[in-house]
């Protein structure tokens, strides 16, 4: 957690003073009572196993100790320094920024009370406020990777693309974790750089070749830029990994925007069948029908959507309801198919008053 980092608690620390360094007259060991040293070993204890259990009732337990911890030890930087971290997971984040704060003053050069009060603060949705420790936490820190990338998540909510671009490479440098390596090829190609976003998507996925989301990120980015052979093979790497009805929906619509309206609509019936209860497959299953005249297919799918839709059992990847749209889609079904009346009918449960609502006199 925090870059990697797992700070021992204080007393550990203290403990392990008294059989190193020099011990002369002049440099006496500290004095750790029996008792502070147990805290010590709760709170290390109780922090490594919320570590790995995520278990909010063990996090309790290391707060209690390091509470003590800093009772007897105030002005030492990392009682506070762990003291806020504890905080900051634990929610309280004003709580964590005034611990943070303590260990950044007692230890100003400290890599990690800088970053610890900058993530406090972001997650503030205090991101200005936050930005200069993170930008000084990785100067001091120069190799911490996971410094660089929480400090290029910051530049690019702020909209600093390129900045933050650069911040994910750094990171991507460091670790070759394909997260990083595709969070830099994300910034760089939003920030109009494609030749170096396309270069990090190609060392992303030649990094990890059986990522989707590498392959994913890569075609979708390809296909925004309107490259969509380059993007029908990427989702096609991406399909050959993990079969599902969203890849082979993925496949499809990059074969209409080379216009292969008769193999994406095989490739769209592939994936309704895949996942029927998708909204979005079965909508462009109609619109490819209508590209290929065949308007009665056209027709069907355009059903089988509004049905999906207004019985509320489809799922769609926009996460809003479509169902206007969808209904739209029907009425011009209809229409090409000749059916105007229904057409009509159809557009006019677009325009039907709410529940409630008075119908204008006319």
């Amino acid at each position: 957690e925090m870059g990697g980092m797992r700070w021992a608690a204080v007393a550990i620390v203290c403990l392990l003073s008294l059989v190193g360094g020099d011990q002369g007259p002049e440099n006496p060991p500290p004095k750790i009572s029996p008792e502070l040293a147990t805290l010590g070993q709760q709170a290390e204890w109780a922090y490594e196993q919320w570590l790995h259990t995520r278990d909010r009732g063990v996090l309790g337990q290391a707060l209690d100790a390091q509470k003590k911890i800093v009772a007897a030890l105030p002005n030492d930087p990392d009682a506070r320094l762990m003291m806020g971290t504890l905080l900051y997971y634990s929610g309280s984040d004003e709580a964590a920024e005034k611990e943070a704060r303590a260990a950044h003053n007692l230890e100003p050069d400290s890599p990690q009370a800088n970053k610890l009060l900058g993530r406090i603060l972001v997650q503030m949705s205090r991101e200005r406020d936050g930005l200069p420790f993170l930008r000084r936490a990785v100067s001091l820190s120069p190799r911490d990777h996971e410094g660089w990338y929480k400090l290029g998540t910051v530049l690019f909510e702020l909209g600093e693309k390129l900045e933050a671009a650069g911040c994910f490479a750094a990171a991507g440098r460091m670790s070759r974790q394909t997260l990083h390596l595709l969070s830099a090829a994300h910034s760089y190609h939003k920030a109009g750089n494609d030749s170096r976003a396309f270069a990090l998507y190609g060392a992303a996925v030649r990094r990890d070749p059986k990522s989707v989301d590498a392959w994913n990120d890569y075609s979708f980015a390809l296909s925004q830029r309107q490259l969509y052979r380059e993007a029908e093979w990427a989702a096609r790497k991406s399909l050959a990994i993990r079969r599902t009805g969203d890849a082979l929906f993925a496949v499809a619509n990059h074969m209409m925007g080379q216009k292969r309206y008769k193999s994406a609509c095989h490739m769209y019936e592939v994936a309704h069948k895949e996942a029927p209860l998708s909204m979005d497959i079965a909508h462009n299953l109609g619109y490819c029908r209508h590209l290929t005249n065949d308007t009665k297919g056209a027709v069907d799918a355009a059903l089988a959507t509004c049905e999906l839709a207004v019985h509320a059992k489809g799922t769609t990847g926009e996460g809003k309801d479509q169902t206007p749209m969808y209904l739209a889609g029907l009425a011009s079904a209809l229409r090409r198919r000749g059916l105007l009346s229904l057409a009509v009918a159809v557009l006019g449960s677009l325009t039907q008053p709410e529940e409630g609502e008075k119908i204008p006199k006319v």
